[in-house]
């Protein structure tokens, strides 16, 4: 399997594990440092082009940030427009994945992070060229008993 294909084998498993979770998501995209889209999966509504300037340009900050202030670094940011929500994750020195939800009250992005975490250890070991660890598997949320 390539690169590219194992690429969008995460970005689909990482997706339906948040719809699973019942997230309003529209997509996600796997983006270089440059701001180029190595990978996507994209609700039609989402335009490929601007989430790739967002996390380009949001790259670029990032650098500034890490070279003149040497905080370390990029982990994760946000940004929120009216309709959308973007949350950009550091998948190891090579790539970012930016995913997209729809800007509404009760999003939580706390509840997304551990899935991103996941995922982005996928990313990097893919690119890296690292085995991968098994297959991840949805698991539904555990049923309070009264």
């Amino acid at each position: 399997m390539s690169k590219s294909q194992a690429l969008d084998n995460i970005l689909k498993k990482y997706l339906s594990i948040l719809q699973l979770r019942k997230f309003k998501i529209r997509g996600a995209c796997i983006v270089d440092r440059d701001g180029l889209i190595m990978s996507s999966l994209l609700s039609d509504e989402t335009s490929e082009e601007s989430v790739g300037m967002i996390t380009g340009v949001l790259q670029g900050l990032s650098e500034r940030i890490k070279n003149e202030f040497k905080t370390g670094l990029f982990k994760n940011a946000m940004i929120e427009t009216d309709e959308y929500i973007f949350y950009f994750v550091e998948a190891g020195d090579q790539a970012i994945l930016t995913t997209i939800l729809d800007n509404s009250p009760d999003v939580d992005l706390g509840g997304i992070r551990p899935y991103a975490r996941i995922f982005t250890k996928k990313i990097d070991n893919t690119l890296s060229g690292k085995i991968a660890p098994p297959e991840i598997v949805a698991v539904e949320p555990p049923t309070p008993t009264t």
